[in-house]
């Protein structure tokens, strides 16, 4: 049986041993095989999805020093950038390093007063799913605009309405301010445009954590499918009888 199954799965790609026996076409012989090769999709579509690569961007590899950027810091998975914006023309983006005070590294974009008060990008080389990430420093008067894009342009404005506040483990034990960004719900991201201001000492960004699909998952499921096209076109040539009895 699992003979048949293996060659039933792998003989429509050509990894065969034996010559098809039409003699044994039987009905019951194609539900076998045909449940070998729904069981082909089903496998591809499992490690499909299994393969695509999750990350965190955690800025604390950046050292123990403070550090200040006037070209984009290039993170491996995206790119962080403080942007030019109404007030200021040498736009700077400040890493903040951990410290006993505040347990968090972060990164923010700082206006002509050195607040965090700036505006920043985020460009990721691929476009990524699941994202979210840490913002801190959002009092009463703090606030963050961040325009999502996608690859066919804007998709939506997130508002300090959208931030969701930490009531478990995570950096709002280490920092009472923080909270938690959940931009989950957007599909294939490639930028982000942060509009931030305040009253009072403004806002830094941590922890980006996203997905990003595997290439090769469609190819899988297409390579799936057409074993199931290709064996449904032997099947009609190998065994015409069976196939006017169906």
């Amino acid at each position: 049986m699992s003979k048949v199954i293996f060659q039933e799965i792998f003989s429509p790609l050509g990894f065969t041993t034996t010559k098809p026996d039409t003699k044994k076409d039987v009905p019951g012989t194609q539900c076998r095989r045909w449940f070998a090769r729904l069981t082909l999709v089903w496998l591809s579509t499992i490690f499909g999805a299994s393969s695509a690569q999750a990350f965190v961007i955690d800025f604390a590899v950046l050292g123990d020093s403070p550090l200040f950027f006037t070209e984009p810091i290039d993170m491996k998975y995206a790119t962080f950038a403080a942007v030019e914006g109404p007030g200021y023309t040498n736009p700077i983006l400040e890493y903040l390093p951990a410290t006993p005070h505040y347990p968090s590294s972060e990164i923010c974009p700082l206006d002509e007063f050195n607040y965090c008060t700036g505006f920043m990008e985020v460009e990721f080389y691929k476009p990524v799913n699941s994202l979210s990430f840490w913002a801190y420093g959002l009092e009463n008067e703090d606030y963050v605009d961040i325009y999502v894009y996608g690859q066919d342009g804007f998709i939506d404005l997130v508002s300090p309405l959208d931030l969701i506040p930490d009531t478990g483990s995570g950096p709002r034990e280490l920092d009472p301010d923080a909270q938690f960004v959940d931009l989950s719900r957007y599909a294939n991201v490639t930028r982000l445009f942060m509009e931030v201001g305040d009253l009072a000492g403004g806002v830094s960004f941590n922890l980006f954590a996203a997905e990003v699909p595997a290439p090769g998952t469609l190819a899988i499921l297409s390579l799936g499918f057409a074993g199931l096209i290709l064996a449904r076109r032997s099947s009609q040539k190998a065994n015409p009888a069976w196939q006017q009895a169906a």
